[in-house]
């Protein structure tokens, strides 16, 4: 049995897709040995290794709804939407805390991305390697123009998913010779290009490397996905997609509609589970 790493896209609201795929495999004892995500994959990696069933779910449907969270009034009173504060020091720390003990303790190795905003290329951190790992997480979901920058070890750091959508090789680089890929778009979905460079240019004049990003941002994607396909057909990759369209939006206040996705992942995951042992397995 060849070691296999577990790799977790972000896709913002959409990532309670991927709470539910995880809840079924804590359900199933399935821990991966290693695992590697960004963004929205990154809040749920760190859930699935406290081994917190229905943590996810309750944070995406009970609170990320919350006017504290996202709102125009943030935007207004701290100049960005994403209320990152909420998520990350009064849920994650005092409504719904997370069992810190087990995660420090866990063995399993947790990476995630963000990216550097002065030269726009991924930054790496692991769980045992930095004490500070929950800023970490918190850049690596920090949205452009919606939830600002996190300042970590002296480097300006945002969304991890900016420069590796899919951090397929990265899992590849640290030894694991095959990938479980847990993605939060369906199986057809191709990213088109968005051209936000003149965006970037007036809000980022000094950042090209950031803007050179932000413009190539869906051939990084496109390329990810042409990697999974090719590592599948190896029988080296894993996927576990969404079977039926997404229709919910990046920040989504639509309870029903989370809830229908989170169980999607969930159904989703135990049709995959048996082949996935033998995957596993082989």
């Amino acid at each position: 049995m060849s070691r296999f790493g577990l790799v977790l896209q972000g896709g913002g609201m959409r990532g309670i897709y991927t709470a539910g795929v995880l809840d079924c495999f804590l359900e199933h004892g399935l821990i991966a040995p290693y695992v590697v995500a960004v963004s929205a994959g990154a809040c749920n990696a760190l859930t699935y290794l406290a081994r917190e069933k229905g943590l996810g779910k309750s944070i995406y449907i009970e609170h990320l709804c919350d006017m504290r969270f996202f709102s125009w009034r943030n935007l207004f009173r701290y100049g960005c939407m994403l209320g990152l504060d909420c998520l990350f020091d009064e849920i994650r720390r005092h409504v719904r805390p997370l069992a810190f003990d087990v995660f420090s303790q866990s063995k399993e190795k947790l990476v995630v991305a963000a990216t550097n905003f002065q030269t726009g290329e991924s930054v790496y951190f692991s769980k045992d390697e930095h004490k500070e790992f929950l800023l970490a997480v918190r850049a690596s979901c920090s949205i452009p123009l919606l939830s600002g920058v996190v300042q970590y070890q002296g480097v300006t750091l945002l969304d991890g998913g900016l420069a590796d959508p899919i951090p397929i090789e990265k899992s590849l680089q640290d030894g694991n010779e095959r990938v479980i890929v847990v993605r939060t778009g369906t199986e057809e979905y191709v990213r088109q290009p968005v051209n936000l460079s003149w965006l970037g240019e007036r809000l980022f004049p000094r950042y090209k490397n950031l803007v050179r990003v932000l413009f190539d941002h869906h051939r990084r994607y496109n390329e990810a996905l042409a990697r999974i396909r090719s590592l599948r057909e190896e029988k080296r990759a894993f996927v576990i997609t969404p079977s039926q369209p997404v229709r919910i939006r990046r920040v989504e206040r639509n309870p029903a509609g989370l809830l229908d996705l989170y169980n999607l992942g969930y159904q989703d995951a135990s049709r995959a589970l048996e082949p996935l042992f033998r995957w596993i397995e082989s």
